[in-house]
């Protein structure tokens, strides 16, 4: 494929993985609301649609990972092989570890099955807490997608492959990620959760840069395509005058 070609598929995919992951967030939220693990049980139970449709989102929201991977790579490849291939590996290594939702799975379990039923009260609910504190606790998908996105908006930035605002952005704001996951893991619960809701900020944001940025080289690679048919279409005609007046 053509550097175009994949600069609009880079530019559609961040657009898929963006609605993905904030529709996927706000459907979770939504059905562990609640203060108390049984409550949060119980609101998996009435959502538990929304809660499979998260997994599915997660699932797809890490295969754009993959994509971004590929197609970022073969954009920015000709800046830095060796970077460009580590930031292919560090999106690579995001989808792959985002795509364990066994955590998922098992809320919807103790919350749905009727086996659950049998476990005893108080083994349910610490296992329960245990799938729910794994949920917002530190990510290595996460952790990959900030190393991969600042080696891919450091390689933008060079090239001048997009405005060089939106590639500092994309350089300053996922350099800001990395420290927010240390802190996520060390800090206390309340501040620990603050942190992360931060750093999911962060990354939208990011994520909204980058795509407008592929839009843009995508479009000013169009209108850099248009430009030069029209100075080789104005050559052919003044040719032919020439040759029509000798």
């Amino acid at each position: 494929m053509t550097r175009g070609t994949n600069a609009r598929i880079a530019g559609v995919t961040f657009l898929v993985y963006i609605a993905a992951t904030m529709v996927g967030m706000v459907l979770f939220t939504r059905a562990t609301r609640g203060e108390g693990v049984a409550t949060q049980l119980a609101g998996i139970a009435r959502h538990a649609t929304d809660v499979r449709l998260t997994i599915v989102l997660g699932l797809l929201g890490n295969f754009c990972a993959l994509v971004l991977g590929v197609t970022l790579y073969s954009i920015t490849r000709e800046q830095d092989p060796d970077l460009a291939m580590l930031g292919l590996i560090c999106r690579v290594a995001e989808g792959v570890a985002g795509m364990d939702v066994s955590r998922t799975l098992g809320l919807l379990w103790l919350a749905t099955t009727p086996d659950a039923k049998a476990l005893d009260a108080g083994a349910a609910s610490a296992l329960a807490a245990f799938f729910l504190k794994m949920e917002a606790s530190f990510s290595a998908s996460a952790f990959f997608f900030a190393l991969g996105s600042t080696l891919f908006a450091w390689l933008l930035l060079r090239g001048r492959m997009i405005p060089t605002a939106l590639a500092w952005l994309g350089v300053l704001g996922s350099t800001a990620r990395r420290p927010g996951h240390v802190f996520h893991v060390v800090s206390n619960n309340s501040v620990r959760d603050r942190a992360g809701a931060v750093a999911d900020h962060q990354r939208r944001r990011l994520a909204r840069a980058e795509a407008i940025g592929m839009k843009r080289c995508s479009h000013f690679r169009n209108n850099s395509r248009r430009m030069n048919r029209g100075s080789k279409t104005k050559g052919r005609v003044a040719r032919k005058q020439a040759a029509q007046v000798g």
